[in-house]
């Protein structure tokens, strides 16, 4: 016999138990449930499924006709229920309750307020056994993971964005959807950001060619070249190491003195609003893409002077007159020219499953919005793992759109962790976090950072801090390695201030960059802890010799390593346990609230059994919450 799935969750009883005035806040579909529940609750006769099941869509049908029946049943349950949690008994025979994200899906609704019989079949099993076409082999996916993947199956045509929390599966649900629509005869193209990212998609997802977004202008831009030719400039100046200081910028611009600033200080302003513009959708610079402070502070006919300075910044960058005037082209400014040129995906991308998508620049969002059926795209994001700013950015306008909630790598302990953690996100989840791992995760509170056995990741904030524990494990022979994100980056950190503490070159790291001497270094970064021991051990002699000595010494292709690295370099990675490096509570004043929160979001939820959190942790997050 099927159990009748109750569109309810046992987390809302939970939270009308604490505050009885929720009632006049539920659906409709679960106010029917709340009344199907009290009606079994206070029923003498054996359970009947159809008959209940029946109950619950004709109570459906009236609270939805009738607002007047809707405030009856309200007010009955009100008045007869002490408890809405003793409602539903855990091993019940008759029914089960809905997963938080089962319920805000609505699939079991035929139409608004018309329930779909039968349905309770999909919901009765967390985990179900299912042949997928183009794989070998039966895979276990979810019911919440099969909805999904029939129902862009059914229809390849047309885009859908799937928003999930960390751990719902998302990796998992591209490699599934890569073998069953290829093995349907559609060219299926996997993209992300990263080589690294787009690295370990490919490692599970082999049946499919991937590209990450620079690869993927090249083929909008330079269709059919195996690299970028600029009509006129160098491939170098699309590399992440070639910079130009306002100084240089100004030169090459002739940019005169305005109002108060000098010529780089108005080098500095386009810069940013060139910035802006390629990270928003319209196709030309205006006054809305000059920084907020010139906004308010410069006169009309002066904001107007900055516009044609920033336009003028940006037709040297996509084409310089020659090499000597050449401009830094970042991958954003590569993006949002194939989006100005009107650029589409190319014909021979038939499926683009995203990955990451919540970093998607809005340019790349333009792209796959003009593209025309049948080709479609599936994005796959968490909007609170955009450590960029609030939530990144939208999903294409005519995407489907879909909520995961449900974290199968998280267990259930952690469930009220990270529904805290998201509390102090600006944007609120539409979704409670759900963890349902059967092996409950550990979390542990520590006052000086471990270093625990085994499979074990910690995580910092700052580069600094990173590399102070970096050169500690390799000073100690420890057995560790960092992310490999991470250890590219630090290596190009820590050469930048051995270059610049030794011969005063100044740095090419984006964050360090603005600095022309390690005097002007030190007072600016003063505020991390770490910084006072690194420059003792500059001071004593160390040398790039001696960064590429401490890389050589990681414990590299081991399994039960320490990982060290950076909240941005951990996506699509998981450890059994995490340590958060306490470096994150010391930076509060240096970003943006949204930012932290993402940051200590993305790095504990790359945990599996044993989460080890600094002292204050819980102060903190009360304290961004208020």
């Amino acid at each position: 016999m099927t159990k009748l799935a109750i569109p309810l969750s046992l987390e809302t009883l939970q939270e009308l138990d604490k505050d009885r005035t929720r009632l006049s806040g539920l659906t409709n579909a679960e106010l029917a449930g709340l009344f199907t529940l009290f009606k079994l609750a206070n029923s003498s006769k054996p359970f009947n499924g159809p008959a209940s099941e029946r109950l619950l869509a004709e109570s459906l049908l009236l609270i939805g006709d009738s607002q007047e029946a809707r405030s009856e049943i309200e007010d009955l349950v009100q008045d007869r229920v002490e408890h809405f949690s003793d409602l539903a008994p855990g091993n019940s025979d008759m029914f089960f309750l809905m997963s938080v994200s089962d319920v805000a899906n609505k699939s079991y609704l035929e139409q608004k307020n018309r329930w779909r019989y039968g349905c309770s079949k999909e919901f009765n099993q967390v985990f179900i056994k299912r042949n997928i076409l183009g794989l070998q082999r039966n895979v276990s996916l979810s019911t919440e993971h099969d909805r999904l993947i029939r129902a862009i199956e059914a229809e390849p045509d047309e885009p859908m964005a799937i928003q999930g929390f960390a751990g719902v599966g998302k990796t998992y649900l591209i490699t599934t959807l890569a073998a069953s629509l290829g093995a349907k005869g559609l060219s299926v193209v996997a993209l992300a950001h990263t080589r690294q990212q787009l690295t370990a998609l490919m490692e599970r997802t082999q049946a499919v060619r991937g590209l990450t977004l620079a690869e993927l202008m090249k083929e909008l831009v330079y269709p059919g070249e195996p690299a970028p030719r600029p009509s006129r400039g160098s491939r170098y100046r699309m590399g992440q190491r070639f910079n130009r200081t306002y100084e240089q910028m100004a030169h090459i611009l002739g940019i005169q003195p305005l109002q108060r600033a000098k010529p780089p200080e108005v080098a500095k302003i386009a810069w940013k609003t060139v910035t802006s513009f390629c990270h928003n959708s319209g196709h030309e610079i205006t006054t809305e893409h000059l920084p907020a402070t010139i906004k308010s502070h410069w006169s009309a006919s002066d904001k107007v002077i900055l516009v044609e300075v920033a336009r003028r910044m940006w037709e040297v960058i996509v084409n310089p007159p020659n090499q000597e005037s050449e401009l830094p082209m970042r991958i954003y400014h590569q993006i949002k020219h194939a989006d100005v040129e009107g650029k589409v995906l190319p014909p021979t991308i038939r499926i683009a499953l995203v990955d990451e998508a919540h970093d998607l620049p809005l340019p790349i969002i333009n792209i796959l919005e003009r593209t025309p059926p049948p080709q479609a795209t599936f994005t796959f994001g968490d909007r609170y793992q955009h450590l960029f700013g609030a939530g990144g950015t939208q999903r294409p306008g005519r995407s489907r759109g879909r909520e995961l909630g449900v974290s199968i790598r998280a267990g259930e302990s952690t469930t009220e962790l990270f529904n805290q953690v998201l509390a102090a996100h600006p944007i609120t989840p539409e979704l409670e976090f759900v963890g349902i791992r059967p092996e409950n995760t550990r979390v542990v509170s520590y006052q000086t950072l471990p270093a625990p056995s085994g499979n074990c990741a910690i995580i910092f904030r700052s580069y600094w801090a990173l590399f102070e524990q970096f050169q500690r494990c390799a000073h100690e022979k420890a057995a560790f390695t960092l992310m490999p994100g991470s250890e590219k980056a630090l290596q190009w950190f820590m050469g930048d201030v051995i270059e610049l503490f030794n011969h005063g070159t100044r740095p090419s790291f984006p964050s360090l960059f603005r600095y022309g001497t390690f005097d002007e270094l030190v007072k600016r970064e003063s505020q991390h802890a770490d910084i006072s021991r690194i420059v003792d051990l500059l001071s004593r002699g160390y040398q790039l010799k001696h960064l590429d000595e401490s890389l050589s010494r990681q414990a590299r292709g081991s399994v039960n390593v320490l990982w060290l690295g950076m909240p941005e370099h951990t996506k699509n990675m998981e450890f059994e346990k995490v340590v958060i490096a306490d470096d994150f509570f010391s930076q509060t004043n240096m970003v943006s609230k949204d930012a932290l929160v993402s940051s200590v979001y993305t790095a504990i939820s790359r945990v599996k059994a044993e989460l080890h959190l600094p002292a204050e942790f819980d102060n903190w997050v009360r304290g961004l919450s208020s």
